[in-house]
């Protein structure tokens, strides 16, 4: 994080940030939904490994909150990959919504700092330390990587009983998508992938009926195999 913030610093001390700006952002905090979207779809359609136990936990049929379930999923989640864990979580999540909103900001936000944000930030504050790159084109990407890592936040807050303050404002002003927005992807699993704040919902249900008519998505893959 303390990379995160220093490339934002060099960006504003760098006296190129003109009114151009503005849409940048914007068309970041796009890109960063419409690529939530695009994720969500594969990994919530994307097959697991046969017999590693995640159909078990998948189907376990008693409190998910015991511990003979718990001693269960740290054994299975032990032999899978860190890509295949979050594959299941999506999975599950159809079965459990509720329990993603009881995830502390931290436990969200991790996976996406693992992946996206840490390669990705000290890529960008290299490029822009050696003048690769412009100062506009840092804030797109700054602003990019920023959203990417709060997807899985604003997504939970849809699934939130009480919401902060700046949550409420921000899903106020449509930058995070409400728990009426969402529902629409509970109620029907092949529309409305989009997490971040659901303006590339048009674009990405298009994007997902191509794939789904051209035989790339796995109809099976909603549930463990």
């Amino acid at each position: 994080m303390t990379l995160y913030f220093c490339l934002l610093v060099g960006i504003a001390t760098s006296g190129e940030i003109t009114l151009w700006a503005v849409p940048v952002i914007f068309l970041a905090i796009y890109l960063a939904d419409l690529l939530s979207g695009v994720a969500h779809f594969i990994l919530d359609y994307r097959r697991t490994t046969p017999n590693s136990g995640l159909k078990e936990l998948y189907f376990y049929q008693g409190s998910k909150g015991s511990e003979e379930y718990l001693k269960q999923r740290t054994a299975v989640m032990k032999k899978i990959s860190p890509l295949e864990t979050i594959v299941f979580d999506f999975k599950v999540h159809h079965l459990s919504p509720g329990a993603l909103g009881r995830r502390s900001f931290l436990r969200l936000i991790m996976p996406a700092m693992y992946f996206v944000t840490l390669p990705a930030t000290v890529s960008l504050l290299l490029l822009h330390t050696l003048d690769w790159i412009g100062s506009l084109t840092a804030l797109f990407g700054w602003t990019l990587i920023g959203a990417l890592m709060l997807t899985q936040y604003a997504h939970s807050c849809a699934h939130r009983p009480k919401l902060s303050l700046l949550v409420r404002v921000l899903q106020k002003t449509r930058l995070f998508m409400t728990k009426e927005q969402h529902q629409s992807h509970h109620l029907d699993l092949g529309v409305d992938f989009c997490i971040l704040n659901g303006w590339a919902n048009p674009v990405v249900n298009r994007i997902f009926r191509f794939c789904r008519k051209h035989g790339w998505v796995f109809e099976d893959g909603l549930e463990p195999i």
